[in-house]
């Protein structure tokens, strides 16, 4: 995602915002439609190393859901162009097609907005299934499954899924689709 300055709390407020958060969320799931094509190349560099090299022709939606005003004013927009593990990464940059380098979130702010928009996405498919409240374990679960490492993440998941019964908070979310998905995808 796209984006300058420093994790101060007022970023993070306005990273945690609903609208926000659920419009990176709706980019993450309509990519194929902004998105117009990807290529990939890889080197292994060691055994242990390589250099990725990835390339995209995308059109940026307008209006585009995830647009917000930055800390010093500025409207900034956030584009989830990649999903990157929560491993530590070396020598990572993203520039543009003038070779120009683009500012990204940093871990902070990615797992604040991760964590903000699935509480927003579970609400939601609460309330579509016929207002149910949202689980007490919902919003402090939820933060150690986007922003703990993937071992940790993924054990929350299944301790939430193996306590949910059918018709309950719980088990509507790990029934639906993209709740389900969205989680996993995260914890890793």
């Amino acid at each position: 995602m796209a984006i300058a300055g420093y994790s101060y709390d007022h970023e993070l407020d306005v990273l945690g915002a609903r609208p926000v958060a659920l419009g990176v969320l709706d980019l993450v799931f309509s990519t194929p439609e902004w998105v117009h094509r990807r290529i990939e190349q890889v080197d292994f560099l060691t055994a242990t190393h390589l250099h990725k090299r990835t390339t995209l022709d995308l059109t940026v939606p307008q209006p585009c859901p995830a647009t917000v005003t930055w800390f010093d004013g500025r409207p900034v927009t956030l584009l989830p162009i990649d999903i990157l593990g929560k491993t530590p990464m070396t020598g990572f940059d993203l520039r543009d097609e003038e070779d120009r380098p683009v500012p990204i979130l940093t871990r902070r702010q990615n797992g604040h907005l991760a964590w903000r928009g699935m509480v927003a996405y579970a609400e939601e498919v609460l309330t579509h299934a016929g207002g149910l409240a949202l689980p007490s374990w919902a919003d402090p679960g939820l933060r150690v499954v986007t922003q703990a490492e993937p071992a940790r993440a993924l054990r929350t998941i299944g301790a939430f899924q193996r306590m949910a019964t059918r018709h309950g908070p719980t088990g509507i979310l790990f029934d639906d689709e993209g709740f389900n998905a969205s989680a996993h995808m995260l914890a890793h």
